[in-house]
């Protein structure tokens, strides 16, 4: 690992911090989240703490509407939502020993789990979604201590880049806004479309930082252009430069400056950045003097940092003074409890309001909670552009989205996110997770076998 900055941009004698925000650790505490409503797209989702509750009730009311009691000894949670889809009794989910129970109460559309309408009370498996008339529902659990319930419409507006409902990755955001305010470097790695960028300008936002904030693509800097593009010239240093430039270092001075996809540079580019960084000061091309810098470096990358060095001969001393604070952003395809939140706010964006009446087919809304999203945040954001452009009266139907890839009613990573955690629920008994999944073991063994999961690491020590 390598040594963070002080203030000064100083290697300090600290451990580097890495934060990963993909990583949802051991389940502990069981939330209800609702991903999205399909009559009413704008307001998001949310989450609701279940810890200390026996049912929950879903129906029909004049607006969402959440209250917490007892009744008939049960500690009860009672949601109410709007829209002619959803019964005044529509389902309850119900806490069981076999896990959370979901039943219809004698609705008129039915329950759907995974897309197919329920006979009978069913357990619910990780990562199942559930489906009230146009409202998409899921059951999962999480490590954070205390989270508490948070409605999307609400409470998380401009907050952009800082926005999840899963509880263990709003808890390291919430870590990295505070390490936002100092000037530490931080690299940002994620797949590609997860929202890099996105993330970047936040902590940029957050920092309070009074200069501008500048992104540059490090691998598109041409080799002949490289220091007047990063450290800019002095009137008269070549024949051309007929003013001065500042480049785009000096452009971030007193802001930030993301340095994106920073493994793709060039050796030279990380010469001169590994340079920039550790004086904090930059020579113009045709300049005498050094000028002092104050510029807050990002750094983006598909791939951690330290993978690059091993295997792409990334430098490492350049590694060390960027990988001070790390973030790993976590593909949407392991938090789609944030589809609803994500599809708001790009239809925001796009300046749809309440008086368009924006709404989601039951079959568009099923294809947005049900897909993988291979690439991420911004296939969903165009998926979404694309779709409204064709809505008809103000209804987005399905033609215009990707079709769901789906294995056994659950997608190839939701599935590896439901072995894994019936695998930590059972201590890593076969038989009892095929037993809790209606699977054979053998057909759960071949699952392991393809996702190269062993149980053995799942059973405590004698």
């Amino acid at each position: 690992m390598s040594n963070p900055e002080t203030s000064d941009g100083t290697p300090s004698t600290e451990t580097a911090l890495e934060i990963d925000l993909g990583s949802l650790g051991p389940p502990a505490r069981p939330y209800l989240f609702v991903i999205l409503e399909g009559e009413r797209p704008l307001a998001g989702g949310a989450r609701f703490d279940l810890s200390e509750v026996d049912e929950v009730s879903m129906g029909r009311g004049s607006r969402r509407e959440v209250t917490r009691g007892r009744q008939d000894g049960k500690r009860r949670l009672t949601i109410s939502a709007t829209g002619q889809f959803m019964s005044k009794d529509h389902a309850a989910f119900q806490r069981s020993d076999e896990g959370w129970i979901v039943l219809d109460r004698g609705s008129r559309n039915g329950v759907l789990v995974n897309g197919a309408q329920i006979e009978g009370p069913t357990v619910l498996n990780p990562g199942d979604v559930v489906t009230l008339g146009r409202m998409f529902l899921m059951i999962e659990v999480d490590e954070a201590e205390v989270s508490p319930d948070l409605d999307g419409e609400d409470e998380l507006s401009g907050l952009a880049g800082f926005v999840t409902l899963v509880p263990s990755f709003e808890q390291k955001l919430a870590r990295l806004r505070q390490e936002a305010r100092r000037n530490t470097a931080i690299t940002i790695v994620g797949e590609t479309g997860t929202g890099k960028e996105v993330l970047a300008k936040a902590i940029h936002a957050a920092s309070g930082r009074r200069g501008e904030y500048i992104g540059i693509n490090c691998g598109a800097i041409a080799r002949t252009l490289i220091e007047s593009e990063l450290f800019g010239y002095v009137k008269g240093a070549f024949s051309g430069a007929a003013t001065e430039r500042l480049g785009h270092i000096r452009e971030a001075n007193n802001g930030t400056l993301l340095l994106d996809e920073i493994v793709a540079a060039p050796q030279e580019v990380q010469v001169a950045l590994l340079r920039v960084i550790q004086e904090r000061e930059v020579t113009p091309v045709g300049g005498r003097r050094g000028q002092a810098i104050d510029v807050r470096f990002v750094a983006a990358a598909q791939r951690p940092l330290s993978d690059a060095v091993e295997e792409m001969g990334f430098r490492p001393d350049l590694q060390a003074r960027l990988g001070a604070f790390t973030v790993h952003l976590p593909p949407l395809r392991e938090r789609i409890q944030d589809v609803g939140l994500l599809v708001a706010a790009t239809l925001r964006r796009m300046g749809v309001t309440e008086k368009d009446n924006p709404r989601l087919s039951l079959q568009a809304g099923t294809r947005l909670v049900r897909y993988d999203w291979p690439r991420n945040v911004r296939e969903l954001a165009q998926a979404v552009d694309v779709s409204w452009g064709s809505a008809k009266n103000g209804e987005i139907g399905e033609a215009d989205l990707p079709q769901p890839k789906v294995e056994d009613g659950a997608s190839r990573s939701r599935l590896k996110h439901q072995l894994i955690a019936h695998l930590r629920a059972t201590g890593g008994n076969v038989a009892e997770v095929a037993r809790k999944m209606g699977r054979t073991r053998p057909l759960i063994y071949n699952w392991l076998k393809r996702f190269q999961i062993d149980p053995e690491s799942f059973r405590s020590g004698p």
